[in-house]
């Protein structure tokens, strides 16, 4: 875990899938309420994806923001526990409340970013101040997070 330009980040050996999957209440990911998806297996305008837009017609406080997916988090648990949603390449961000912007086009942290070798940029920083993420997950070989909050990445690193 490092802490650049105010933000920690990492790499784990598991993928968004695994994360999502644990069922554990003391997961750090159990406390958030909403989620933006916005790559699923490499594909970043999720309006093509049916997965996605079933879950907007299946959850009415779904919806989509400029390709990506708006989705409260228990409802992203229940689409996940019934379906292979997450294959690799996904990315999502975390929040307390409701995002009302979709992050911009240069900010990602999916691979081949890796965060072993790689800091995050100053847009990704700014963008996670603006925007109010409270944490990012992006996998492809292994999963890269980034938060800014230190105790949440300590939690996250001794997780998994």
């Amino acid at each position: 875990m490092t802490d650049t330009w105010g933000l920690h980040v990492g790499w784990l050996d598991t993928s968004v899938d695994a994360v999502m999957r644990t069922s554990d209440s003391e997961s750090p990911i159990s406390s958030f309420v909403w989620v933006l998806v916005t790559s699923l297996d490499s594909t970043t305008d999720l309006a093509s994806i049916p997965a996605a837009l079933a879950a907007t017609r299946q959850y009415p406080t779904s919806r989509l923001l400029k390709g990506g997916l708006v989705i409260p988090m228990r409802d992203l648990q229940s689409v996940t526990s019934r379906q292979d949603l997450f294959r690799g390449f996904d990315e999502l961000w975390l929040f307390d409340s409701e995002p009302a912007e979709t992050k911009p086009n240069d900010v990602t942290i999916v691979g081949p970013l890796d965060f072993r070798t790689n800091e995050p940029t100053p847009e990704l920083t700014a963008w996670m101040g603006e925007s109010g993420c409270r944490l990012g997950l992006g996998d492809g070989i292994g999963m890269n997070y980034v938060t800014p909050d230190g105790e949440l990445a300590e939690q996250l690193a001794r997780m998994l």
